[in-house]
């Protein structure tokens, strides 16, 4: 069975594992996802009010009591730059994964927002390594669930069928 490493991911939370297998009770081999590494962006579980002393952006009025504007104090631009920064995390996680176990395949699993966020960081992966992609946001499925699902997708194999 070729080696793989697979990340899950959304902003908030990446779980990596790596493609092993096991013998069933025919002794046949059946593939088997094992966790490796469980990351949080700290960041992502803060609400508003944890973070900026207002819990929503204010008005501001115009000199001399015109019109009011909605005031931009950076939330969105801190929330992109929080993310594209755990993405780099995930990345050299995942890279030192694939290097401690040998494998030249990666599976990037993930929403289309955190999905873009990682194949920006890519290259932390080095040469030699071939990148696998699916955009659906899976990080709450079980290592099983997350097997079959990956193996539907014609990513991973499936486990031999049941005699």
């Amino acid at each position: 069975m070729k080696k793989r490493c697979i990340v899950v991911a959304d902003g908030g939370r990446a779980r990596i594992y790596r493609l092993s297998s096991r013998e069933d009770d025919r002794g046949r081999q059946v593939p088997r996802l094992v966790e490796v590494q469980d990351l949080i962006n700290p960041d992502r579980r803060l609400q508003d009010g944890e973070i900026w002393a207002e819990s929503r952006p204010g008005l501001k009025r115009e000199f001399g009591g015109g019109p009011r504007h909605g005031v931009d104090d950076g939330r969105q631009a801190r929330n992109e730059e929080t993310d594209r920064r755990f993405a780099a995390d995930v990345m050299a996680a995942l890279a030192q994964a694939a290097a401690d176990d040998g494998a030249s395949r990666v599976i990037l699993v993930a929403g289309a927002e955190a999905l873009g966020n990682l194949r920006a960081q890519s290259a932390l992966l080095g040469d030699g390594v071939t990148v696998q992609e699916l955009c659906k946001n899976l990080v709450s499925l079980t290592p099983d669930e997350l097997l079959a699902t990956l193996a539907g997708s014609d990513l991973l194999p499936a486990k031999p069928p049941r005699d």
